[in-house]
């Protein structure tokens, strides 16, 4: 992202001059007018529409994976991606200062997604080795008795 905005401030001709282009993007960057001017406009609108498709992408992935695993229906998936959108935007409106939200991220997300993903991790491996000597011993088992063996298949 950040060298598409090299190019976009100095040409493609001008970018092939540079020794270092993204040090060229940031020694531009002046905090003083940063956001007013149309270099942070664009950062801040690529970093908002970022953070907000991954944290969608999320929600789905979650009630997907919850639908298959609950048996849910299509409103179920639609009840849970609704009541987890909410739970997120309570959550962000209850955080009233930056300390309190790097504690929260510290002390409660991290943790909680290293526990999450260690756990599922463990659990995916876990299924995916139990099936697949599930399937490997009825491979033999069927192989042993085949009725159609001999038969010039």
């Amino acid at each position: 992202m950040l060298y598409v905005l090299c190019e976009a401030s100095v040409g493609p001709q001008a970018l092939k001059t540079l020794q270092w282009p993204l040090m060229f993007v940031f020694s531009n960057i002046d905090v003083a007018d940063f956001f007013v001017s149309r270099v942070g406009s664009f950062v801040i609108l690529i970093w908002t529409a970022g953070i907000t498709f991954n944290l969608a992408v999320h929600i789905f992935c979650l009630s997907y994976n919850l639908e298959e695993a609950l048996g849910l229906g299509e409103s179920g998936r639609q009840w849970i991606v609704g009541i987890v959108t909410v739970v997120v935007w309570a959550g962000s409106a209850a955080i009233s200062s930056p300390v309190l939200a790097s504690t929260i991220l510290t002390h409660i997300v991290n943790v909680g997604d290293l526990t999450t993903t260690f756990t599922l991790m463990t659990i995916s491996v876990g299924i995916a080795w139990i099936e697949s000597h599930r399937r490997q011993k009825s491979r033999v088992a069927g192989a042993a008795h085949d009725p159609f063996q001999g038969r010039g298949q």
